[in-house]
């Protein structure tokens, strides 16, 4: 056994053999068991016997040819590798030297560990392939970037924390060698990702549109180069998408980063010009860039301009054209609506595309303000006693937008109990109020029947919202009557949402104001469209009492309560109330702090729904900008920069969780 080469041997077998060996002398008769060889045989075996753990550590693939002449030069021993045997092992009295092999078995061991890691980064990188997608046909462009990324950072730090251990200087050049790759393949993919992402943004606009050249011909002309060269880069990645040999492909770190610097030029030029555009006309800030080049580039093709109407308004679907599509006649919402103008916008006359959109959108205004005009005068001649002649009614309702019908009622309610409050002047005499009332219920009564009857789509959207209001106003005059008011300027009837019309004003958009307490409004004369109506209730009317008496104050708001409990949609109702056009936004990742710049432009109600759910740091950067804001809308209401109408307002609808706000204070 003795002799056994060892490389050769198999612990295993070898305790198999030195067992086999004990139980034959075990079976030794007695006579022969006296004898000190026997002694000897059998303490030797059983010495072996209890170094076989050593050497089955010592048969590890751990050991290297650096650790057996470490062991050899601690045991102070001579051996040839090649020639090494069993019996030499032995000699070398492994109990006594248990500790010396044992710490040398523990740097192989740690070194070994070392090395397999490296091995594995070898292995995975020298196969790892790009994912590749197909891109309109154009390119194969590399997805997967997160396993990408996130394989490269935790390999990145596991070759740092190896030079923490003990067992690193062995593997040192090897471990920096592989550092180095990681940190170039890092470097390399993070300005790749870069560049792949404006390449297709800016590849989508320059061939997306056929004006583009001759809006931006610079650019348009940098882009196709810049293109052309990223295309042949990616050509040669298709050929080969192992990382290792994209990493060396020649100068490709030098050529991406020239190209990034090159792309974020052309883009911020894209930017530069874009906002110019969107300067001269903010509701462009409601759409994205391609929209927005899509409209630039189609400015006397109105036709196709119609799908991004809806986007920058927020009734209008599409506008009325006259047959050769040079006057503008009008505006129509999704539901039918139509508004016919009562000036026709000339297109040729103003060719450019923000003009004649600022003409459209003043147009809106003026008419809606002046069939108003007409609707209240209207509604007046009979709204006054307690018989309603349905079919002058529905002719009424079907003449007029059910925004101005809605508004109609309002203003005429408001009138009525105004009236009715003035010639009871304390006398205690409650019959005007019931007059009104009586008046209030008559109409419902009239309209609740006629909503029974078959009528078509857009009256019956007209009839629901005036039976929803007119069960308000019913509540409201119930609740003054009950009370006992008797004064136009009692709190109970000054704290509810007043609508006053005064034909005497020469500016038809100052006509209609809106009062509740002691905040007063102009009408916004946005074109609404028919949106449901939110049907008001008194914590309806609370909030709404709250919300402009913050507005009057130049400040914002935040509703707060469980989620589905109505917040935005009371914040909502109310900008619609006061005529405005009202934005939401969900304050998450998502969010395009470009619409602030829209919103702060133009006459507007901004509701950030979940606000309070953005991320702090966004909420840290977003204050300053809120604070100068409110300033300039509180002391410099006629800012050069700021539309001549500003409404600025913002009301902020929290989540239920209050966790981000905490973390504020």
């Amino acid at each position: 056994m003795k002799e056994q080469p060892w490389v050769s041997v198999q612990p295993r077998k070898l305790r198999q053999s030195l067992d086999a060996l004990l139980n034959q002398l075990k079976n030794f008769q007695a006579r022969l068991r006296q004898y000190a060889s026997y002694e000897f045989v059998q303490r030797l075996l059983k010495g072996y016997l209890k170094v076989n753990m050593l050497v089955i550590e010592l048969k590890s693939e751990a050991l290297k040819d650096r650790h057996w002449k470490q062991l050899m030069k601690r045991l102070h021993v001579n051996w040839v590798l090649s020639e090494l045997t069993l019996g030499q092992i032995w000699d070398v009295d492994l109990q006594k030297n248990e500790m010396v092999v044992k710490d040398v078995l523990l740097v192989a061991q740690g070194e070994m560990a070392l090395e397999e890691f490296l091995k594995q980064i070898r292995e995975v990188w020298n196969s790892y392939e790009l994912d590749l997608v197909n891109y309109q046909n154009k390119c194969r462009l590399i997805r997967g970037w997160d396993d990408l990324f996130n394989k490269v950072k935790e390999h990145i730090n596991s070759v740092s924390a190896m030079k923490l251990s003990p067992y690193y200087k062995v593997f040192e050049e090897d471990a920096l060698s592989w550092e180095d790759k990681l940190n170039r393949i890092m470097a390399l993919f993070d300005v790749w990702i870069d560049v792949q992402r404006r390449w297709v943004y800016l590849e989508g606009i320059f061939t997306g549109s056929a004006d583009i050249k001759h809006l931006l011909p610079v650019e348009t002309q940098r882009f196709q180069s810049i293109s052309t060269e990223f295309l042949a880069l990616m050509k040669k990645v298709t050929k080969s998408p192992l990382v290792m040999d994209v990493l060396n492909i020649q100068g490709v770190q030098r050529s991406l980063e020239r190209l990034a610097d090159l792309l974020g030029k052309i883009q911020k030029a894209l930017g530069e010009y874009l906002e110019r555009e969107r300067s001269s006309f903010p509701r462009f800030y409601f759409v994205g860039d391609e929209d927005l080049l899509e409209i630039i580039g189609n400015s006397k093709n109105v036709a196709k301009l119609q799908k991004h109407f809806k986007k920058m308004f927020a009734g209008v679907s599409s506008i009325l054209l006259n047959e050769d599509n040079t006057e503008v006649l009008g505006i129509s919402s999704r539901e039918g609506e139509e508004v016919l103008y009562k000036m026709p916008v000339s297109i040729t006359d103003h060719p450019k595309i923000n003009e004649w959109l600022t003409l459209v959108e003043k147009e809106m205004r003026v008419t809606l303000a002046k069939l108003l005009a007409e609707s209240v005068t209207e509604v007046t001649a009979f709204n006054t006693g307690t018989a309603i002649d349905l079919t002058q009614y529905i002719s009424w309702i079907d003449r007029y937008q059910a925004q101005l019908v809605v508004l109609s009622a309002q203003i005429a309610w408001s009138e009525n109990i105004e009236l009715a409050l003035t010639s009871i002047s304390g006398g205690g005499d409650m019959s005007p109020m019931q007059g009104v009332l009586s008046n209030v219920e008559a109409t419902l009564n009239v309209l609740a029947d006629t909503v029974l009857m078959e009528q078509p789509p857009l009256r019956r959207r007209k009839l629901e919202h005036l039976i929803t209001e007119l069960v308000h106003q019913r509540d409201v005059t119930r609740t003054l009557i009950k009370n006992k008011i008797d004064n136009p300027k009692s709190f109970e009837w000054l704290c509810q949402m007043r609508f006053y019309f005064d034909p005497k004003q020469t500016d038809v958009l100052q006509q209609l104001s809106i009062q509740m307490a002691n905040a007063k409004f102009n009408y916004g004369f946005e074109y609404l469209g028919v949106q449901d109506k939110l049907v008001q209730t008194p914590l309806t009317d609370r909030c709404y009492l709250t919300m402009t008496q913050a507005l009057e104050a130049r400040l914002g708001g935040s509703p707060f309560g469980p989620a589905g409990t109505g917040k935005t949609e009371s914040v909502k109702a109310l900008g619609h109330q006061l005529g405005r056009f009202v934005l939401v936004f969900n304050c998450d990742e998502t969010f395009d702090f470009q619409v602030l710049h829209g919103w702060s432009r133009t006459s507007e109600l901004n509701v950030r729904d979940y606000f309070w759910t953005s991320c702090r740091y966004f909420l840290f950067l977003l204050r300053p900008w809120v604070e100068s804001s409110w300033v300039c809308a509180r002391w410099e209401p006629g800012a050069a920069s700021m539309s001549s109408t500003v409404w600025r307002r913002e009301c902020c609808r929290p989540s239920p969780s209050r966790s981000s706000t905490s973390r504020l204070r």
